[in-house]
């Protein structure tokens, strides 16, 4: 194996960070041959951290190739390479890691915060969509007992001072993220099972937690809205849905039209009329699509033929 750390580097990258960095295909599928990526540079990334960091899927499924133990490997604040792709919303990375590396979905930091927690807070949802996909823990609670939703609801960071917060900075993120966007999320978690009545350590329930009126209100609408028909898995029963159901959540697609389109024959409901137009695939799943229903259950023949 060739010499991994570049003489003199003061930031002790290795030739394979520095391939990341500047998204060389070919260079990093050299290096991930020949260099050691388990060393860490001086904010302690090894490669696969930091290939999850700039969201350089290719360095990530090459990392594994020959490295999957390095997949639940720890920075020293307890972050995964999964935490870092879920805080930055880097989709394809976070999938690579769980389907092909095996990673812990509910792997926690320091502070007991999950991967999901973290894409709550940012407003990540297509992230958020994965993690239930892959039966992330919904209602998992960290050291002061937030769950995502908790921490979704938020706007600050619920840890001011603490691993979490130092995480953000060091990514260049900001504390809170836009509100519409941690609406959607909200609503998403709340769809598939998060308790609205679970209390942190402070006694406050998510909504309580709402630093922002406009967040609150909706929220609390929505939920209203959902008590007339299923259970939120709020109360008793603890349990979660073990299938996702993107009903009355925004497009999987464009993020901003509401999913009215179930698909045949996986049955996921999670693409607006406009986007299953031009989808020939689900994309929660990733099966071909024969037939397209409209809410309701009016059934399209084709593409063309989508009704809402």
């Amino acid at each position: 194996m060739a010499p991994s750390v570049i003489n003199d580097d003061p930031n002790g990258d290795t030739a394979l960070h520095y391939a990341i960095a500047t998204g060389s295909k070919d260079a990093i599928a050299v290096l991930c041959k020949e260099t050691n990526p388990e060393i860490v540079n001086i904010k302690a990334f090894n490669a696969l951290h930091f290939a999850s960091l700039r969201g350089q899927a290719i360095a990530v499924d090459k990392i594994l190739d020959g490295h999957k133990s390095l997949v639940n490997a720890k920075m020293p604040q307890g972050f995964t390479a999964l935490h870092i792709a879920a805080v930055n919303n880097h989709t394809d990375c976070a999938k690579l890691l769980i389907e092909k590396g095996n990673a812990d979905v509910n792997s926690k930091d320091l502070d007991c915060i999950t991967p999901l927690m973290l894409a709550a807070r940012e407003g990540c949802l297509e992230c958020v969509q994965l993690f239930i996909e892959k039966k992330a823990d919904i209602n998992a609670v960290d050291r002061k007992r937030n769950s995502p939703l908790h921490t979704c609801c938020n706007e600050a960071s619920p840890h001011s001072g603490s691993q979490q917060q130092q995480f953000a900075a060091m990514m260049g993120l900001s504390v809170g993220s836009d509100i519409e966007k941690k609406i959607k999320v909200a609503k998403c978690l709340i769809e598939n099972g998060s308790k609205t009545d679970l209390k942190n350590v402070n006694d406050k329930k998510p909504l309580e937690c709402c630093a922002d009126e406009n967040m609150k209100r909706s929220l609390a609408e929505f939920i209203k809205q959902r008590q007339g028909g299923k259970s939120t898995g709020s109360s008793d029963s603890g349990t979660t849905r073990t299938v996702p159901n993107f009903a009355g959540l925004p497009c999987r697609r464009c993020l901003g039209n509401p999913a009215c389109i179930t698909l045949v024959p996986c049955g996921h409901k999670c693409l607006c009329r406009d986007c299953a137009l031009k989808a020939n695939r689900c994309p929660v799943c990733e099966q071909l699509i024969f037939r397209k229903l409209a809410t309701g259950g009016n059934p399209g023949e084709n593409a063309e033929c989508c009704v809402q």
